[in-house]
């Protein structure tokens, strides 16, 4: 990069940000750690999650935050939909009554 920067080129195509596609950033290993454990079972996919210690620090208590994070969206998600379910209850129960006084 630096002799690209030194000889005035100001584009370089190099694979840079490759890292985005192979698993560079952190939210990728909860993909590739599932993937293991479905094809290879519990004691490969223990060492896939402890061979990533190189790169995440605690990568048990890594994995099991964004799990909770994850547990906690769809339970969010299915509390949303069952007061969304109600408001609409609700509502249609509320225009029943007002055209029944019509």
């Amino acid at each position: 990069m630096r002799l690209a920067k030194d000889n005035g080129i100001k584009v370089v195509l190099d694979g840079q940000g490759a890292d985005e596609l192979f698993a560079g950033y952190h939210q990728h290993y909860i993909s590739k750690w599932d993937q293991t454990l479905r094809e290879n079972g519990p004691l490969c996919w223990s060492r896939a999650v402890s061979e990533s210690g190189k790169t995440i620090k605690a990568p048990f208590a890594f994995l099991s935050k964004q799990k909770q994070n994850n547990i906690f969206q769809a339970l969010l998600k299915i509390i949303l939909n069952y007061l969304n379910k109600n408001l609409l209850i609700s509502t249609l129960l509320k225009i029943q009554i007002h055209l029944k006084q019509m």
